[in-house]
């Protein structure tokens, strides 16, 4: 059973920190891309897992997947936008717009904030 409620939310673009430009330089292009996408990847789980740690994760309601290495997106409240900051990798968080979503919430079920790619 879920249910549904207007939330006032902001959009966010996280950016976070990526592999030193000297410790990439000894890497082939392809091997630097992968390094590069595999750091954007564990931000976003150190982001996740704070997010849960400060009971904060519910008032997220999408975390898109890097589609810049350093820069991750999510829709989330207000709050968050104030804190998110103090996140483990974190360099800067600007909002880029406002939007009100349905957040839906599954009954006597924990849930966490997934990336898009991961959602149904």
């Amino acid at each position: 059973m879920f249910s549904t409620n207007g939330v006032h939310q902001v959009r966010l673009s996280v950016q976070v920190q990526r592999p030193a430009s000297d410790d990439l330089a000894l890497y082939d292009r392809d091997t630097r891309v992968k390094k590069l996408q595999e750091n954007a990847r564990q931000r976003q789980q150190d982001i996740l897992d704070w997010l849960d740690e400060h009971d904060l994760a519910d008032q997220v309601s999408c975390f898109a997947p890097s589609t810049v290495f350093n820069l991750l997106f999510m829709d989330a409240s207000p709050e968050v936008a104030d804190r998110i900051k103090d996140a483990p990798g974190v360099v800067e968080v600007a909002i880029v717009e406002e939007v009100e979503v349905d957040l839906m919430h599954e009954k006597d079920e924990e849930t966490r904030p997934m990336p898009y790619a991961d959602r149904d």
